[in-house]
């Protein structure tokens, strides 16, 4: 039996096709929010709020 290599492309479903987009598109936003926020808390605090989150991080984790 013969198949050709052109049959073996990856067929998707048109409503399959939507589900990769949404996310990446929900991705961007909860992305941009976070930059956002980091931002405020950027110019209302300095660097501080960030060194003392990782701080916190640290020794919660370790």
């Amino acid at each position: 039996m013969q198949t050709n290599t052109s049959d073996l492309g990856d067929e998707v479903a048109p409503g399959q096709a939507q589900a990769p987009r949404g996310l990446i598109v929900a991705l961007t936003l909860i992305l941009v929010a976070l930059a956002a926020a980091c931002g405020m808390l950027w110019m209302r605090y300095g660097a501080q709020v960030f060194v003392d989150a990782a701080l916190f991080a640290w020794r919660s984790c370790f």
